[in-house]
C-alpha cells in the first residue's frame, strides 16, 4: 500500500502546483486549506494542507482497512 501512497503523491502535488485540487479531494475542515483524498485502488486516505502556495503539506495517511 505504502507504494500506491508514494505513486499518487504526483498527482496531489503536480495540481496543487498548477493552483488547482486534484479531483475527488473533500474538504477536512471548515477553513477550506486541509483535504483528503482517497488514494485510487487503496484503502488508504491522504490529508493535506493547501494554505501556503508555496508549500504542499502531506498530515496524514490513513489506512482505511
Amino acid at each position: 500500500m505504502f507504494a500506491a501512497v508514494v505513486r499518487f503523491l504526483p498527482l496531489i502535488t503536480g495540481a496543487h502546483e498548477a493552483g488547482q485540487l486534484p479531483e475527488g479531494a473533500s474538504p477536512a475542515d471548515s477553513w477550506g486549506d486541509l483535504y483528503d483524498l482517497p488514494v485510487p485502488g487503496a484503502p488508504v486516505l491522504v490529508e493535506f494542507f493547501t494554505g501556503d502556495t508555496d508549500a504542499l503539506t502531506i498530515t496524514r495517511i490513513t489506512w482505511m482497512a
